[in-house]
């Protein structure tokens, strides 16, 4: 596949009506699969990135980008950068909608194996910045909130809830990434209390690692309670 990425031609209601084999490679499916599938097929239910590159392709010129997650036919969620130019096939018409694949996606990638070992660990992949990549489904019920709380600021629910045992805010939760670098350690572990949604706080154990794929830093958060936090706690000791 080319690094740079591929290029779909979508009509104005979003269905696909060519795909390059960049495209196609980028998407794991061949041009023929995707040629007549709308694009709201390859993203996830009620995705509001779609009315916002429905309102590009709609614009005049049709010009601008915008970030979208797209399903791929193997398995696996695929981020790119939408970048919509203005130009049109020449012979089946559409606006050229090119897709780069950004650095969140090797980082799903890169912690895929981890989110399936784990089995009562709730898992939180952090971008540079403190942005949400993924969560694992532990996270979601451990922590007991519901998945869409996983997308944006690691801090905007997260840092609310939880505290270090002393009642402090936790201080890397920010920005994970820029906390491990600048402490020059890759790894952080510590004990933590959880305002549970449901109510009452809740004693957990937390572990902070820095990660990379491609050479891109990310964070991996590791919080367990419950059964397994007297197992994690004896870490701490």
């Amino acid at each position: 596949m080319n690094a740079a990425g591929g290029s779909l031609y979508l009509d104005p209601e979003g269905a696909i009506v060519w795909a390059d084999t960049d495209a196609a490679e980028l998407l794991h499916r061949s041009v023929e699969e995707l040629v007549g599938q709308s694009i709201a097929t390859l993203l996830g239910a009620d995705d509001p990135a779609l009315d916002r590159l429905l309102r590009l392709l709609d614009a005049d010129p049709p010009l601008g980008g915008c970030e979208l997650r797209l399903w791929r036919a193997t398995g696996g969620w695929v981020w790119v950068d939408a970048i919509v130019s203005g130009d049109r096939h020449p012979s089946f018409g559409g606006v050229r909608v090119f897709l780069a694949e950004t650095p969140r996606s090797r980082w799903v990638e890169a912690a895929r194996d981890l989110m399936l070992a784990s089995t009562f660990d709730a898992l939180v992949v952090v971008a540079p910045g403190g942005e949400i990549v993924t969560a694992n489904r532990v996270a979601s019920k451990l922590l007991g909130l519901s998945p869409e709380f996983f997308a944006g600021p690691v801090e905007a629910e997260l840092g609310r809830r939880l505290r270090t045992t002393d009642g402090e805010r936790v201080p890397w939760l920010a920005d994970p990434v820029a906390y491990c670098v600048g402490t020059g350690r890759r790894d952080h572990r510590g004990a933590v209390v959880y305002a549970h949604p449901a109510g009452g706080s809740r004693p957990m154990v937390a572990t902070l690692a820095l990660r990379s794929a491609d050479g891109e830093p990310f964070a991996v958060l590791s919080l367990i309670g419950g059964a397994a936090l007297d197992e994690a706690a004896s870490l701490l000791t």
